[in-house]
């Protein structure tokens, strides 16, 4: 439960309505001509994960709204392809849960990321629980 349905950033969250949104990796990965960070949303309550089979999966909670997304590639295949053919699949899907993540900016027309949407580089603490579902 979070923004959604579509792909949410902090700086870029208000079209995105609170709900629950059933998708999958694949739906949540945007294909920009140079792949990048993508599919992320903002503040969730928590978000379930299902497996292959009926009734498997992991949810994922925590006592503060947390972002997270999931996407069918590796980082580092994410990170080395310089155009969207050269994305490889591989069968590994990543999650990532975030506490917090600076916006996006509009640095191509515009302003980069405005300073209340910064993350200031210090520790930051996160709790959650990952709990099977079954």
């Amino acid at each position: 439960m979070g923004r959604g349905e579509h792909e949410t950033y902090i700086d870029r969250n208000q079209s995105g309505c609170i709900g629950i949104y059933h998708t999958d990796a694949e739906r949540m990965f945007h294909y920009y001509v140079k792949p990048q960070a993508t599919g992320n949303r903002t503040d969730v309550r928590w978000m379930e994960f299902g497996g292959l089979r009926q009734g498997e999966g992991l949810s994922f909670r925590s006592d503060k709204v947390f972002q997270f997304c999931v996407i069918p590639f590796t980082d580092s295949n994410v990170d080395k392809a310089t155009h969207i053919n050269k994305l490889e699949r591989t069968g590994i899907i990543n999650v990532h849960l975030d506490a917090e993540q600076s916006g996006v900016g509009t640095a191509t027309c515009g302003p980069g990321v405005l300073p209340p949407y910064r993350v200031p580089v210090e520790k930051h603490t996160f709790e959650f629980m990952i709990c099977p579902l079954k």
